[in-house]
């Protein structure tokens, strides 16, 4: 079995006023793309997935279009900013 383990995505930050939405759907495309590329069976990620706790409203639809990450089941552990911690 093959397995990523990446953490601390931050989904949702922004620079200073600047929305980085676009930027970090790009940056999970090419992780997905890695995953597809490499064969990868499993996708962990671990803490701090969104920037906020509460993440705004269909931010995870506009991050993960397909609800998935290339070919690989994806698993995210929550902790940090995740938790509220």
């Amino acid at each position: 079995m093959r397995i990523l383990h990446t953490a601390d995505w931050h989904l949702g930050d922004r620079l200073g006023r600047q929305d980085r939405t676009d930027d970090l759907r790009r940056a999970v495309e090419r992780v997905a793309g890695y995953c597809t590329s490499e064969k990868v069976d499993v996708l962990l990620v671990a803490g701090d997935i969104f920037s906020e706790l509460a993440p705004p409203e269909g931010l995870r639809t506009r991050i993960f279009p397909d609800s998935g990450c290339g070919t690989c089941s994806w698993c995210p552990l929550s902790a940090g900013c995740s938790t509220g911690r």
